[in-house]
């Protein structure tokens, strides 16, 4: 068995756990400022889409009885169609959410 010597003493040793070496300011303004935009663009953007959603569902179901067949039987044709006619139904409002990206 090897012993090895202490690099440090004791006495030079900071205990970088305790309330006073804890530093709380990690970001920078600028950096922090922008997180908080994006956190609140993204939670403005799933409300958004939350409050979309039983339109969707509205209009899925229509396609459900125009063409007799569960939703999960729709292939790529009929599944573009519908969402095809969502974005002309609520393009405004998915422009709005998205801020334009989606087309």
């Amino acid at each position: 068995m090897e012993i090895y010597k202490q690099v440090t003493k004791d006495t030079d040793v900071v205990n970088i756990a305790s309330f006073q070496n804890l530093n709380f300011e990690f970001w920078k303004d600028e950096n922090k400022k922008n997180l908080d935009r994006e956190i609140e663009a993204d939670t403005r953007l799933k409300l958004g889409v939350m409050e979309l959603l039983p339109a969707f569902d509205n209009l899925v179901a229509i396609y459900e009885l125009k063409w007799n067949k569960s939703r999960n039987a729709f292939n790529v044709m009929e599944r573009d169609l519908v969402t095809n006619e969502f974005k002309k139904l609520y393009g405004k409002r998915i422009d709005k959410l998205t801020g334009g990206e989606i087309r």
